[in-house]
């Protein structure tokens, strides 16, 4: 569920979602939708000041894609590798576990190919109904397949993802 943008929007729907799916027993994760022109470090912190990590829990998540608000192209690419780098070193020291990268085949091939090899993948690609091969030959973790899912109880359509292993795997991605 998203947490966190930039350096100070919450989700209005986070803390409930959050505090929810612990109260039914569902796996929960939380993510942040990375800024380019925003200062890592401080989104690392704020990210971290909304979102406890606890035991059971999914590793956080750092989402990398066009924020429609900010044209990247005029951004270094060396420096938002660096960022991104910030961003997941901050996050691990302080909750215990790797974080995730999500992000669409575009924005792996600019910014996460050949980088970040320890850092599982969660891939967004909703036009290859076989599977997504990465480019520099990872596997990814994660397979968003859509954004158009249905789910009873819920009115808006959802995301609909694959994960790349059994339930005990699933149950070792997250927080011991």
């Amino acid at each position: 569920m998203r947490a966190t943008r930039g350096v100070s929007e919450l989700d209005f729907q986070f803390e409930d979602n959050w505090e929810g799916a612990k109260a039914a027993k569902i796996l929960r994760g939380a993510y942040h939708f990375y800024k380019y022109r925003h200062d890592p470090i401080d989104q690392a912190h704020y990210f971290l000041s909304k979102v406890k990590i606890e035991s059971g829990d999914l590793p956080a998540v750092l989402d990398i894609e066009d924020d429609k608000k900010t044209d990247d192209s005029s951004l270094n690419k060396g420096d938002i590798i660096k960022g991104i780098s910030a961003w997941l070193a901050i996050v691990e020291q302080e909750t215990g576990i790797k974080p995730i990268i999500y992000t669409n085949l575009d924005y792996y091939k600019r910014y996460i190919a050949y980088n970040f090899p320890n850092h599982k993948i969660w891939i967004a690609n909703y036009n290859n109904m076989r599977g997504v091969k990465l480019p520099d030959g990872r596997t990814w973790s994660i397979w968003q397949t859509s954004d158009k899912a249905r789910c009873n109880g819920i009115s808006e359509p959802i995301d609909f993802n694959i994960f790349n292993g059994s339930v005990e795997d699933l149950k070792a991605f997250c927080k011991e």
